[in-house]
This record gives structure tokens, C-alpha cells and sequence, in this order.
């Protein structure tokens, strides 16, 4: 049984003392490593899952779902 719904999702992650590339695309690889470990905390078994970084905090502020039309 399945139900079709939309919604949102609102995360904070917090991180420190991480070593990023300077450069033009700083700002993606922030991105990039942020979402990983928001991905690294979910409960799925896969084996190619990025690793939990111990200097990442991720926190869901807020989710709101509801039923698509």
C-alpha cells in the first residue's frame, strides 16, 4: 500500500572545524557535504552510504506533509 503526498522538509546543519577547498566552488562543496551527511543519518541499509562525520550536527527544524490531489 502506497499514499502519494507532497510536502517539505526544513534541516540545519551544523559544522565545525572542516576542511573545504577554497576556491569558485566552495560554496557547492559546503552544500554538497551537508547533504551527505543528512543522507549519512538516514535509516536505510546501504552499503555505499556516505560516513557519518562526528564534526556534522543535522537537525530537522521542521516537516509538513500532506496528500497530493
Amino acid at each position: 500500500m502506497s499514499v502519494v503526498l507532497s510536502g517539505e522538509l526544513t534541516f540545519t546543519v551544523r559544522f565545525t572545524a572542516h576542511p573545504f577547498p577554497v576556491g569558485v566552488y566552495t560554496t557547492g562543496a559546503i552544500i554538497h557535504t551537508c547533504a551527505q551527511q543528512i543522507y549519512a543519518r538516514t535509516p536505510f541499509n546501504q552499503d555505499e552510504k556516505p560516513e557519518k562525520m562526528d564534526n556534522f550536527k543535522v537537525t530537522l527544524v521542521k516537516k509538513t506533509f500532506y496528500k497530493a490531489e
